[in-house]
């Protein structure tokens, strides 16, 4: 494929140059045409050579220009905009009508301020059609400006961008001077909430210089905008020693879940200073109730900031404990952490039923948040549901589970295995084993140890927890050691041993040099070996 372009290259450069008719025929044949290749050569042609008429016989094809073609025609939009601009002018409806999707699908965003031209004038049947060809390419902008990119602005450079954004606030602020005759006011305000920042002029003059209709515009705007930056200006009200009432009223009375989410994905973490002060002074929401249906549709994932907000808030106490006992309840473990102070709050019975849910649940992260919760909130039986735990199919659970009995270990078993009837010693190996899967390995580390009384206890341990037959080879170097009580000790744990190898490391003792070594090997061969 790459030696095809070769021969289209020279022909399209032919056709570009070409100024007989015939060329533009071809060229508005190919730009239709199925192959890629072949509508994206056509289309650079078409925009080169900058004909009104010919960019007005490319719009009457708008329909049948596909991707290639149409991203092509986006990249000279600088070239074809003049053209454009005309045919935009053209009073017949139905060529002005292709020409809007021409520009919607091109995002011609430098026709925007020829398009709110269109919009203004009594005489255009097509204001609705041409309002919302603005509000699609703004909001591209919009998204742009905001680093979250939609397709079709990707021939414009950043500055490019920054530099259509500020002409067009210019504009919609210049046109709205005289707000009461914009003819399409929703418009105005949407295009200017979405371009500029809460500080910005055009934003500060539809807030207080517009009159009471640009007032009450914004607030009409923002009680029903999805987009997040509008969302944004909301809140960023709240940032400020004195919001803006209208914004605040917004920001008050909107309880869908779109808003609800933005205002999480937004809040500021800790929550400082004005923005501190302000959500004090609020002490009512209509989404503030476990039962809203708000709750069940906002991702758990800001269940957290769910909680920084509901404490930030001048609501009642009981509501706050309603929440975040409904967090607690069903979240997912961050959302069950962040809420996790009520637990001061709950009594005993309700903390009890809080964590016994939670360690039924199918999600073992929440499963896993549950089991950490255990001995820091006294469940009664903390110790038999930790242990259960050991034994679950989740790494996190059984993780936690050990996590919360690593204080049962090894190093604080030793002094009681003396004390333990065989029985009780021997569950215990198996528990600790299960909290720590490398008992056996810090048993095999002491017995090498230089320290006498660290070989005799490992030795004592192996026999009294049922290790021995996983430590034989270390204790068959004990057998060998140098000093006598540790030869001893480990051939008193051999004889717990159900290996025959274990005979045999037994056997080589019986001529010990130490008369007390060998007696010990032969009470322990009985024990095997019984006659």
């Amino acid at each position: 494929m790459s030696g095809a372009g070769i021969p289209l290259d020279k022909t399209f450069a032919v056709l570009a140059n070409c100024q007989n008719s015939d060329a533009d025929a071809v060229l508005m044949q190919a730009v239709v045409s199925p192959h890629n290749a072949i509508a994206r050569r056509a289309a650079k042609c078409i925009g080169q050579r900058q004909s009104t008429q010919r960019i007005a016989d490319l719009i009457k094809k708008t329909e049948q220009l596909g991707d290639a073609a149409i991203t092509e025609l986006a990249r000279a939009e600088e070239r074809i905009a003049p053209a454009l601009k005309q045919c935009l002018l053209n009073p017949k409806p139905d060529q002005r009508l292709l020409t809007l999707e021409f520009v919607r699908r091109t995002a011609s965003v430098g026709q925007i301020t020829h398009l709110l031209q269109l919009v203004d004038d009594p005489a255009n049947a097509l204001q609705t059609q041409t309002s919302n060809v603005v509000r699609e390419l703004v909001t591209k902008l919009a998204y742009r400006l905001a680093g979250t990119a939609q397709p079709g602005l990707e021939h414009l450079s950043d500055e490019a961008i920054h530099s259509t954004q500020m002409h067009l606030l210019n504009e919609l602020d210049r046109r709205s001077e005289k707000f009461d005759d914009v003819r399409d006011q929703e418009l105005y305000v949407e295009c200017i909430l979405l371009l500029g920042q809460s500080n910005c002029t055009a934003v500060r003059n539809v807030l207080d210089k517009r009159g009471s209709a640009g007032r009450h515009m914004v607030k009409t705007v923002l009680q029903k905008a999805l987009h997040p930056h509008l969302i944004d200006v909301v809140c960023e009200t709240l940032t400020h020693n004195e919001p803006h009432q209208k914004l605040l009223q917004v920001f008050v009375s909107r309880e869908d879940v779109p808003f609800v989410t933005r205002v999480l994905e937004w809040l500021p973490v800790p929550v400082t200073g004005s923005l501190e002060a302000n959500l004090r002074d609020i002490d009512e929401l209509p989404w503030l109730s476990s039962e809203h249906a708000t709750w069940n549709a906002i991702p758990q994932s800001l269940h957290a900031k769910a909680v920084k907000l509901i404490n930030a808030l001048g609501v009642p106490k009981d509501l706050k404990r309603e929440l975040k006992k409904w967090i607690l309840t069903n979240s997912g473990p961050e959302g069950r952490a962040a809420a996790g102070d009520l637990f001061e709050d709950l009594a005993d019975d309700e903390t009890q039923q809080v964590l016994y849910e939670a360690l039924s649940d199918e999600n073992p992260e929440v499963e896993a948040w549950a089991t950490h919760q255990l001995r820091s909130q006294k469940v009664p039986d903390a110790f038999e549901q930790l242990l259960k735990r050991l034994d679950a199919t989740s790494d996190l659970v059984r993780d936690a589970a050990r996590d919360e009995l690593a204080d049962f270990n090894l190093e604080k078993l030793y002094g009681y295995l003396a004390k333990m009837p065989p029985e009780m010693a021997s569950k215990c190996g198996a528990i600790i084993r299960k909290i720590d899967p490398n008992t056996a390995t810090s048993l095999r580390a002491e017995m090498q140890h230089v320290f006498r009384w660290k070989k005799l206890r490992a030795a004592r341990a192996a026999a009294s927890l049922g290790m021995v037959d996983e430590l034989l080879i270390s204790l068959g170097q004990l057998t060998e050691d140098p000093d006598t009580t540790v030869r001893r000790t480990a051939i008193e744990a051999l004889q717990e041993s159900t290996s025959p190898d274990a005979i045999r490391l037994i056997e080589r003792r019986l001529n010990d040099p130490n008369r007390v070594v060998r007696e010990t090997a032969k009470r322990a061969l009985s024990h095997l070996q019984p006659s």
